[in-house]
């Protein structure tokens, strides 16, 4: 048994989320993904979402990201998301 074999109460290694995107007739729309630690996954879904509002690529890769981490318990913003998104995110608890 390797040390990053899954079992309750364990947490991986490392993470990673490659994800191919198509277009609905099935061509090709995008490749994106990475690799490491908890933040990953919200980091390339953000981005897939930032891409489906409208920014090029570049603009989604770097716009701000949430994170929810389960454990320990707390959520993280970037500083350069806009005060309105932070708020709206403090009013909802």
């Amino acid at each position: 048994m390797t040390d990053n074999y899954p079992e309750p109460g364990k947490r991986p290694l490392s993470s990673t989320t490659p994800m191919i995107m198509e277009h609905a007739d099935g061509s090709f729309y995008l490749a994106a993904g990475g690799s490491g630690g908890s933040r990953i996954f919200g980091a390339v879904f953000q981005t897939i979402l930032n891409l489906g509002w409208g920014m090029d690529a570049s603009a989604a890769i770097e716009y701000g990201r949430v994170h929810d981490q389960l454990y320990p318990t707390m959520v993280d913003t970037d500083e350069v998301l806009p005060p309105y998104i932070i708020d709206t995110l403090v009013g909802k608890g």
